[in-house]
């Protein structure tokens, strides 16, 4: 027990020394560990200030339900030609998640949001100017004085960016995101300037609403001609 018992003294009484030594290791060397730790936070630092601000613009939209448009409409076609045993294709899912996947795709992106950007906008911005209000490009990208791209690149690449690479950027620089709760849609979009945020979020409100709307208008025409193309057969002239 006597040999136990100071065995342990003897190891608690090491440690107590290796601890002590550690502790005045380290203070000898507190100067370039504060040193060392000075630099790397001022460099932080540095390199925080000088990335350029980034502001985002957001938009809640509420999904019109389908008693409110024109699926709406069908719903009251379709109920009578359950009468008649005709049976109408059926919508599945609901518009906010159709209205988030397809503003989220490659064929939204392309078609409807492309067209009305500049590409140098989304492709080569450096920053923003706040005091006139203009952008600037990383000249190495775009040289805005010829309005021209200027990327060195390998082939088969091209100087200027494709629409795969544009929607790359898309996909980082835009979120939706849906409250499942309130069926409300947060749309947001970030770039180096207030005022395209801005735009671009107004852009993709507006062309959602008209691709959705068009959609619409196509699936309920389709459906009342299917229905006319099966009026003749129908004998009961209550249902027809």
């Amino acid at each position: 027990m006597n040999n136990v018992t100071t065995d342990q003294l003897n190891n608690n009484y090491d440690d107590e020394i290796d601890l002590r030594e550690l502790f005045h290791v380290l203070w000898d060397k507190i100067f370039y560990i504060g040193a060392i730790t000075s630099i790397f936070s001022l460099i932080s630092i540095i390199y925080a200030l000088m990335l350029p601000n980034i502001y985002q613009s957001q938009a809640v939209m509420m999904p019109m339900e389908d008693d409110q448009g024109m699926s709406g409409m069908l719903g009251q076609y379709s109920g009578m030609a359950s009468l008649a045993g005709i049976s109408l294709p059926s919508e599945s899912g609901s518009k906010a998640q159709e209205a988030i996947a397809r503003i989220q795709s490659f064929e939204f992106f392309s078609n409807s949001f492309l067209p009305h950007i500049k590409l140098e906008n989304l492709m080569a911005v450096k920053k923003w100017n706040q005091a006139s209000n203009t952008l600037i490009y990383d000249a190495s990208a775009f040289n805005s004085e010829s309005n021209q791209w200027v990327l060195k690149v390998s082939p088969p690449k091209s100087s200027i960016p494709s629409s795969q690479e544009a929607y790359q950027r898309y996909q980082k620089i835009m979120s939706i995101v849906e409250n499942k709760k309130t069926s409300f849609i947060t749309l947001s979009v970030e770039h180096e300037s207030p005022f395209v945020a801005q735009q671009w979020v107004e852009i993709i409100m507006g062309q959602i609403d008209q691709v959705m709307r068009d959609q619409d208008r196509q699936r309920a025409k389709k459906s009342i001609e299917y229905l006319n193309t099966l009026a003749p057969t129908v004998n009961y002239e209550e249902i027809k």
